[in-house]
């Protein structure tokens, strides 16, 4: 059970899945999740059929083909594996594609997943899928949908589609990735504060693919942020501390999510950071053992992208999820990690983050 999605966003491709594997419950470990640390926090043990851990859905065959899947995994590992083989041969077109599935793959798997992609073929680029489903956007046109979260993510994308284009300033690969974050922290909002995907089986993180100097990349250098805000009868809203931070990064095939809780710090614009924890998500083409994370160096929490979920509570029962995505190509950041080593030290940053961050909070999205 999955979600993935393929689609143009700002006219300009976007390849997302998210991570969540599902299967008959596991009782010999505890599986985390990074949104909401042990899988007994939503499904208690002895549920019989959970989640079991994480597995990246998108897959670069080469620089100018890309997929993402949902279903049966080692059915999904059968059928990439071949078609990774076959386009080490040639160079595949959308017709290529379409034998391969007609022709290569048994008609018994056929049912077992469902296949999203993106491929360039000179200057045009083209999505494609195999078992999905179709959906019009009135402003990002058609739009390739899978998986038990396909309902879910649709309507995070119709959502954003009302949100106001990403600055005029910035480029259309900027732009693309921008509205593609809006979509991605829409949907991981709801799953930070309800958990409500996951009991579905789908979630746990969403990665990108889009185009970067004229081939298929994933998107990393992102960390989104939960904050914490109450609004009082009177429409007075107090800003609390941010609850949860996820930096997203890539070392070769393996996805890196470290994860920071907080807590208040000795000054109101500082917070210290409760644990720090680290989740490697493989490739379903990986080979084993993988990384260590006692051997690698770990990416800092400041990122080019970040993506702030605020989550607005009224009157202390209902809320309402508000968001804002900011950029810097500088390393100016306006809200920074302060760090040692691997540890986080604190977050700090200045009234121009607040105030921009105070916009969240009095613009409906």
């Amino acid at each position: 059970m999955t979600v993935i999605v393929a689609y143009f966003p700002e006219s300009y491709p976007i390849l997302m899945g998210d991570l969540l594997i599902s299967g008959p419950e596991v009782t010999d470990r505890d599986i985390v999740i990074p949104t909401i640390g042990s899988v007994e926090n939503i499904f208690p043990r002895g549920s019989g059929y959970s989640i079991v851990g994480l597995q990246q859905k998108l897959i670069i065959l080469n620089d100018e083909l890309a997929l993402a899947w949902a279903g049966r995994t080692i059915t999904a590992k059968t059928i990439l594996s071949e078609l990774k083989q076959l386009s080490a041969t040639k160079k595949l077109t959308l017709q290529d594609l379409f034998e391969f599935w007609e022709k290569k793959v048994d008609p018994n798997d056929k049912p077992d997943v469902e296949l999203v992609g993106l491929l360039k073929c000179g200057d045009m680029i083209y999505n494609f899928g195999f078992n999905y489903q179709k959906m019009e956007s009135e402003k990002y046109g058609e739009v390739m949908i899978a998986g038990s979260g396909a309902l879910h993510m649709g309507e995070s994308i119709t959502r954003i589609s009302s949100v106001e284009s990403a600055p005029i300033e910035a480029n259309i690969l900027e732009r693309s990735i921008a509205t593609a974050l809006l979509v991605s922290t829409d949907f991981i909002g709801y799953e930070l504060v309800s958990g409500e995907g996951l009991l579905r089986y789908f979630g746990g993180g969403i990665e990108l693919i889009s185009l970067v100097s004229g081939r298929f990349q994933k998107i990393g250098d992102i960390t989104y942020i939960l904050w914490i805000a109450d609004e009082d009868e009177s429409g007075n809203v107090c800003i609390r501390m941010p609850e949860i931070a996820i930096k997203v990064s890539y070392i070769d095939d393996y996805m890196l999510l470290r994860i920071a809780r907080f807590s208040a710090g000795k000054t109101p614009m500082a917070f210290k950071c409760d644990d720090s924890q680290v989740h490697i998500v493989n490739s379903i083409l990986s080979e084993e053992p993988g990384l260590d994370t006692n051997t690698i160096n770990l990416p800092s929490f400041n990122s080019r992208w970040s993506c702030h979920y605020v989550l607005v509570r009224k009157e202390k029962v209902k809320f309402e999820l508000r968001m804002m995505v900011t950029h810097t190509g500088s390393g100016d950041f306006p809200l920074r990690f302060k760090e040692n080593g691997s540890f986080i030290q604190s977050l700090e940053f200045g009234n121009k983050f607040l105030n921009e961050l105070s916009k969240a909070f009095t613009s409906k999205r």
